[in-house]
């Protein structure tokens, strides 16, 4: 059932799933405060040339997620620009929660934030935390330009806590990396790679663009470009263990991530968009209208 509820994975950061976004290992991580959050801005509020694209302020998008026929969550992920002390940023926040008969059995609650330069579109930090079961999550990454190091700290298991060498080219959690591929307009056929992070490990993935299909979800049925996530190298976590993963990804204005697969050993946890919607304060919910 712990191999299952890897919805952890899928919260993390995307955390990729993190995002978990865990087995790419479902962060037993985060938490920290949150940065000031006084002033949040629109992307009107900074120069447009200096908004890295792949940033969408002022935007909640929720999946269900589901094992087979049972229906095992949901993750939202929210974005915001807003005014701290070292300038504006950009912030991806991603709250998972597991439901029904899985909540009864093994109860999830992630809640993940990574705070991003928007001008280049690096990440700056991510904070994790959060219950799997009765286990708590508690940990901070940090990544550190001027050392060229990223700096994972678990508050709760310190043995899992480390650094790692930043590579030359940017690097972003899987979550965020998912939300760059959004922009990149890939058709069948094409490939791309990209490092990503998790704690205190950097990861290449290849993504390839496999097929065009049509995906039905709550919030409307979608022309998409079904994609390919695979780890480059000596496999670790989640891919290590037989993982595998799937995008799907609308095309036209606006791309957004409509459904995404996560292939285990124990059977294939699927996220569905639920709906998209715009916010101007990440703590309000409400209803919204979904976007196509």
């Amino acid at each position: 059932m712990k191999h299952l509820l890897s919805l952890r994975f899928l919260s993390s950061t995307l955390l990729v799933f993190a995002l978990a976004l865990g087995e790419l290992s479902a962060a037993d991580a985060p938490a920290s405060q949150p940065a000031d959050a006084s002033k949040r801005l629109t992307r009107e509020d900074v120069e447009i040339g200096r908004l890295a694209e792949f940033l969408r302020p002022g935007e909640e998008v929720a999946l269900t997620l589901s094992w087979g026929i049972i229906t095992a969550g949901q993750t939202r992920l929210i974005t915001t620009l807003f005014q701290s002390e070292d300038g504006t940023r950009f912030r991806v926040r991603v709250i998972s929660e597991s439901r029904g008969i899985v909540d009864a059995l093994y109860p999830i609650r992630n809640d993940s934030e990574s705070i991003i330069d928007p001008a280049t579109g690096r990440p700056l930090e991510i904070h994790i935390s959060g219950r799997n079961g009765k286990d708590k999550t508690s940990a901070t990454t940090v990544y550190d330009y001027e050392a060229g190091k990223v700096i994972h700290t678990d508050h709760i298991r310190p043995h899992r806590s480390g650094t790692a060498q930043l590579p030359d080219e940017p690097v972003f959690d899987v979550m965020v990396t998912m939300m760059r591929v959004r922009e990149w307009g890939l058709k069948p056929g094409d490939v791309r790679t990209v490092k990503a992070s998790f704690e205190d490990d950097i990861y290449e993935l290849q993504i390839r663009a496999l097929t065009e299909e049509k995906v039905r979800t709550r919030a409307g049925t979608f022309n998409a470009v079904k994609v390919e996530v695979t780890q480059l190298g000596e496999l670790k976590g989640f891919f290590e263990n037989g993982g595998k993963m799937w995008y799907w990804i609308s095309t036209g204005p606006n791309p957004q991530i409509v459904r995404m697969d996560m292939k285990m050993p124990v059977g294939t946890i699927r996220g569905v968009l639920e709906y998209v919607r715009k916010v101007d304060d990440p703590t309000v919910s409400g209803e919204g209208t979904a976007a196509h």
